[in-house]
C-alpha cells in the first residue's frame, strides 16, 4: 500500500491502532479506558447524559499531511481540509521551550459511519517531521502526551461546562490538563472550546464543545499552569514581612538616607556579615524596598523611604512584625473559637494589652497615623467643614486625623476624646493649643456632647456588632439637632472585587476580634442606632467615608 510506504511505520502503526479504537468507544468506554475499570458509576452516568463521545486524538510526525489523508481514505475516512492548531501547538511549544512560529501543526479531522445513527470520528495533529527533532519525536511516541479521547458537550452552557468540570475533578480525580479556544475549528459554530484533563496514570480526557467561555477556560488553565506557582508565591509571603521587619529594626533606610551604598559598607556600619547582608539587600531590592545601580550600590526606593525611623511607617512595620506578627500564630484557634488571636496569645485583648505597656501605646498611635496625611488631604475635598464649629474625634488615639483637619479649616474648634491613657501622652503643638481640647472618655460609657460634627475613624472595625451598636447609641445620646458622625472604615466589596479590606478582615479576627463590613451592614448597624447612610465617598487606600444623619425619632 502506497500510504503505508510513504507514512513512518511507526507513525502508521499508532494511525491504525487509533482507527481502530474509534470504531468501538462510547462515553463510557472512553472513560474505562481513561481512567481504568474503577470508577465512580454515577459520576460517568451524569457525564454520558450530557455529552456524546467525539472523537480519538493522536499527535503524529509525517513528512507530508497528504500521507496522512492518503491513509485514513484507504481505511474508508472521510477527511476535513486541515486547519492551524491553537492549543496543541502552544503545549507542544511550551513542552520544549520553542517558540509557537517554529510549529505549523495542523489539525485532520477524519470521520467514518459506523451505523446509520452514529460516525466515528478523529481528530490528527501533524507536526511536519523536518520542524521536530528526533528527540521530540521519540518522546512523543513513549508518553503519547498529546493522545486523549474527546467527549462533546451536548447543548452547552457556560454552567453546563462549569457542572460537568467539577464531576471530572471532584467525583473521579481527574486533574486539569490545559486547554484554550480555536476560533479556526468549527468556526460556524463560533469556534471550540476545548479542557483536556490528565489521570494520575497518565490517560488524557478532552471536554470539548462549541463556542467561546473565556472565565472557564481562564479558570482551568490557571489551575494547570499557574496556581502551584502562585501558591509558592502565597507560602513565601511571609518572608517578605520578615525582611521587611529586620530592614525597619536595622535601621538600613536611615543608613541610605545619605545616599546608595555597597553591600560591603553597609554590613560595616551594621557590623554584620557581609554575605548575608549582600544576599538580604538583594532580595530588598527584589521585593522593591531597595534599588540596586549598575555599580552594585544600594538606595532607597519610594517604599524603602517608609522604613525611616522618623516615618509612622516605621511604626506600623513594627507593630506588624512583632505582636500582631506573633498574634497570627494563634488563627486556627481563633477560628474555630471566634476569639481573637490576640488574646489567645497574649492572655488580654489588643486594647487592654496597649493599655498595660505606654510605649507599646505610643507606637500603636504613631503607626495609626501612617496614613493620616493622604486620608486627612481627601477628607478635606469630599467633606465640607466650612459650617462646623467643632469636630469631636471619638477614639483618635494621638489625634493626627483632627490636627490635619484643624490645620486645613482655622474657624473650627476640635476635642480628641479617648481613653485616659491615651490623651495623657498627647502633645499639642503650640498652634493649636487654643482650638484642640483632650477629653479622657470611655467612648462605650459617653462622649463629649453637643458638637457639630462627631468623626469615628478606623473605630468601629475594632469591635463586633453589639460594641459597635453601644458605641453608636452612645454617640446618638450626643447628637444635637444637625449633627453629623463621618465614619471612615475600609468597606467590603458587595461583589468579587479587589480589596483591602477582605485582608483587613482577617487582620481584625486575628487581632482585634473586630470585622470589616459591607455598606449595607453599615446602613443597618445605623439604622438601629438611631442613624441613616446618607452619602458615601473614596478616600485613598480603599478607605470610605460614610456620611451619617441622626434619625429625628432617635434609635429604635
Amino acid at each position: 500500500m502506497a500510504a503505508m510506504i510513504s507514512l513512518d511505520t511507526q507513525e502508521a502503526n499508532r494511525l491504525v491502532d487509533a482507527m481502530r479504537e474509534v470504531r468501538q468507544l462510547t462515553v463510557e468506554r472512553a472513560m474505562e479506558q481513561v481512567i481504568g475499570s474503577e470508577f465512580n458509576n454515577d459520576a460517568v452516568v451524569t457525564i454520558a447524559a450530557e455529552c456524546s463521545f467525539d472523537h480519538v486524538a493522536i499527535l503524529l510526525f509525517p513528512d507530508k499531511i497528504a500521507h496522512v489523508v492518503d491513509m485514513l481514505g484507504e481505511h474508508g475516512f472521510d477527511v476535513t481540509d486541515p486547519i492551524c492548531s491553537v492549543i496543541v501547538r502552544e503545549r507542544i511549544a511550551l513542552r520544549y521551550g520553542i517558540t509557537e512560529d517554529r510549529l505549523d501543526i495542523s489539525i485532520l479531522h477524519a470521520s467514518i459511519a459506523l451505523d446509520a445513527d452514529a460516525n466515528g470520528k478523529m481528530e490528527i495533529f501533524c507536526l511536519p517531521r523536518m520542524q521536530a527533532t528526533e528527540a521530540m519525536i521519540t518522546r512523543e511516541r513513549i508518553k503519547n502526551e498529546e493522545k486523549h479521547f474527546a467527549l462533546k458537550v451536548i447543548k452547552p452552557s457556560a454552567a453546563k461546562l462549569r457542572a460537568l468540570r467539577s464531576v471530572l475533578v471532584a467525583d473521579l480525580a481527574m486533574y486539569p490538563d490545559g486547554g484554550g479556544y480555536n476560533p479556526h475549528d468549527d468556526a460556524e459554530a463560533g469556534g471550540r472550546s476545548v479542557l483536556y484533563f490528565r489521570t494520575p496514570g497518565g490517560g488524557r480526557l478532552e471536554l470539548t464543545c462549541a463556542g467561546n467561555y473565556p472565565d472557564i477556560i481562564a479558570m482551568h488553565r490557571r489551575s494547570t499552569d499557574e496556581a502551584p506557582r502562585e501558591l509558592l508565591n502565597m507560602l513565601t509571603g511571609h518572608w517578605r514581612a520578615r525582611a521587611i521587619h529586620a530592614a525597619a529594626r536595622l535601621g538600613i533606610a536611615d543608613i541610605l538616607s545619605g545616599g546608595p551604598l555597597p553591600a560591603e559598607e553597609i554590613a560595616r556600619l551594621l557590623v554584620a556579615d557581609p554575605d548575608a547582608i549582600a544576599r538580604f539587600l538583594r532580595f530588598l531590592s527584589h521585593i522593591g524596598v531597595l534599588r540596586v545601580d549598575s555599580s552594585l550600590c544600594y538606595g532607597l526606593d519610594a517604599i524603602g523611604e517608609l522604613l525611616r525611623i522618623d516615618n509612622p511607617f516605621h511604626d506600623l512595620v513594627r507593630l506588624y512584625g512583632e505582636e500582631f506578627y506573633q498574634a497570627w500564630d494563634n488563627l486556627l484557634p481563633a477560628i474555630k473559637s471566634g476569639d481573637s488571636a490576640f488574646a489567645l496569645t497574649f492572655g488580654m485583648e489588643h486594647f487592654d494589652y496597649l493599655a498595660a505597656r505606654p510605649d507599646l501605646a505610643r507606637r500603636f498611635d504613631r503607626s495609626m497615623a501612617a496614613t493620616t496625611r493622604l486620608i486627612a488631604d481627601r477628607l478635606n475635598s469630599v467633606y465640607d467643614f466650612s459650617a462646623t464649629s467643632t469636630v469631636v474625634d471619638i477614639g483618635g488615639g494621638n489625634g493626627a486625623l483632627l490636627r490635619a483637619v484643624l490645620r486645613r479649616n482655622q474657624g473650627i474648634r476640635g476635642v480628641l476624646a479617648d481613653r485616659d491613657h491615651v490623651v495623657a501622652s498627647v502633645i499639642i503643638e503650640p498652634g493649636l493649643a487654643d482650638r484642640l481640647t483632650l477629653c479622657p472618655v470611655d467612648f462605650f460609657l459617653e462622649v463629649p456632647a453637643g458638637h457639630d460634627v462627631y468623626l469615628l475613624a478606623r473605630v468601629l472595625h475594632d469591635w463586633n456588632n453589639d460594641d459597635c451598636l453601644r458605641i453608636l447609641g452612645i454617640c446618638r445620646q450626643a447628637c444635637g439637632p444637625g449633627t453629623v458622625v463621618l465614619i471612615i472604615e475600609r468597606l467590603l466589596p458587595d461583589c468579587d472585587a479587589e480589596s483591602l479590606a477582605i485582608a483587613w478582615d482577617m487582620q481584625m479576627l486575628a487581632i482585634t476580634g473586630g470585622r470589616e463590613r459591607t455598606s449595607t451592614d453599615y446602613a443597618k448597624l445605623l439604622l438601629v442606632a438611631g442613624f441613616r447612610l446618607s452619602e458615601v465617598h473614596a478616600l485613598p487606600l480603599d478607605m470610605k467615608l460614610l456620611t451619617c444623619l441622626p434619625i429625628e425619632q432617635g434609635p429604635k
